[in-house]
Order: structure tokens, then C-alpha cells, then sequence
């Protein structure tokens, strides 16, 4: 019985499974984003600070996990699969939606543990 190779690359004319997957996985990254952005401007009573807070970093650690697997289906296209903009879209697609997750989820941290200090100290 022989292994299959991994290093075959798909024909021409077929299914770019892993190029697909990279292109969803970063358009759900962008669409996290953006819908944790709405959640937390959505309610405006204090009362839901908390709960908004936790929903938005949430939503943003998905984002995270969704851009890294959109890098990680990037490579394996890129290694298994013919040269195709499907990937190549992903592939930005992926690195803004981590980029801009990591930014804002780190951005939220610093300030919710400056407010944390801060009420701390008073």
C-alpha cells in the first residue's frame, strides 16, 4: 500500500479546497470584527458594560483563531495547490482581520486594566 505524497499539487481545473477555507476563514475574521464593533456601540447603559465588554473580547478572540487558521490554510494552498487569486485573497484577507483583531483586542485589555488600576487606587 503506498502513502500518498503530500507535496502533490492539485491540478489544474479542480478544487481548491484549502484556498476556500483561507478565503472564509478571513472573511469571518473581518466580519467578527466588525460585528463586535457594533455590539459594543449597540447598548448604551452602563448596566451592560460588563457584558458588552465580554462579548466584544470574545468575539475578537474568534477573530484571532479564525485569522491564524486562514494564515494556516494559506500555506497549504500555496504548498499542495496551483498559484490562484482565491488564496491570495484569503491571505489578505486573514492577516488584516488578525492584525486589526490583535489591535483592538490588545487595545481593549490596556484599557480595561488601566481602569482596573486606577479603581484600584482612588
Amino acid at each position: 500500500m503506498e502513502k500518498p505524497q503530500l507535496n502533490k499539487k492539485i491540478q489544474k481545473g479542480t478544487d481548491k479546497p484549502n484556498s476556500i477555507k483561507c478565503l472564509v476563514f478571513g472573511i469571518i475574521s473581518i466580519v467578527l470584527l466588525s460585528v463586535a464593533l457594533e455590539f459594543i456601540s449597540f447598548f448604551k447603559i452602563e448596566a451592560f458594560f460588563i457584558l458588552r465588554v465580554i462579548v466584544f473580547n470574545f468575539m475578537n478572540i474568534i477573530g484571532i483563531f479564525c485569522g491564524i487558521l486562514s494564515i494556516i490554510f494559506s500555506r497549504k494552498a500555496q504548498e499542495r495547490e496551483l498559484e490562484n487569486n482565491i488564496e491570495k485573497a484569503g491571505s489578505v484577507v486573514g492577516k488584516l482581520g488578525l492584525a486589526f483583531n490583535i489591535l483592538i483586542f490588545l487595545s481593549i485589555s490596556i484599557l480595561l486594566i488601566r481602569l482596573g488600576v486606577d479603581f484600584l487606587f482612588e
